[in-house]
């Protein structure tokens, strides 16, 4: 039920919107020892908005669990050293190379490194135990465009491929027989 038109008799203390007496519920106010009436659409919002920061909390948490670990047992990298980055199965396409060379651009409070090609900077961030440390410097930290890229986009760039997958037909012809792949 909807309270558009109400008789005005109660008043949610929340929003201050007048409802009728069934869209609402009442609890004890400590302050003038009188009743809290409070809208249930107002209760729902509160209750959504509490479980919304308690799981915002909870992915910090558990942030900080996966970083701590990786910082302790794994040196600090410095701003402008060569990584090597893992490219991960479904983030590479078929014929793209397993890694990635990039650059340490910026470190962040938490410890997560943001990367970059000669292409741009690549989109996340990553831990100390996703990438390793190159032996030579082939990419400076200034000349890494500002531009985003995705870790798959860069795989398949440095494979020097344009596409994932080449539309089109090919035929070929055995003996007197042409047959498509």
């Amino acid at each position: 039920m909807i309270c558009e038109e109400s008789s005005g008799a109660h008043k949610c203390s929340v929003c201050d919107q007048f409802f009728h007496a069934i869209c609402g519920s009442r609890g004890e106010d400590s302050e003038d020892l009188g009743l809290k009436v409070t809208r249930n659409l107002c209760v729902r919002k509160n209750r959504i908005k509490i479980e919304q920061e308690g799981a915002k909390s909870g992915q910090e948490q558990q942030d900080k669990k996966k970083i701590c670990p990786s910082n302790s047992r794994l040196p600090a990298v410095d701003i402008g050293t060569n990584v090597v980055v893992r490219v991960t199965d479904l983030d590479r396409g078929r014929l793209a190379p397993r890694n990635v060379l990039a650059v340490v651009a910026d470190v962040n409070s938490s410890g997560l490194y943001l990367s970059g090609t000669k292409k741009g900077l690549l989109q996340w961030m990553n831990a100390c135990n996703e990438f390793s440390t190159a032996d030579n410097n082939f990419i400076e930290a200034h000349d890494v465009p500002s531009s985003s890229l995705s870790l798959r986009s860069a795989s398949m760039i440095t494979s020097g491929r344009k596409k994932e997958f080449v539309s089109g037909t090919a035929s070929i012809k055995s003996g007197n027989v042409a047959r498509k792949i």
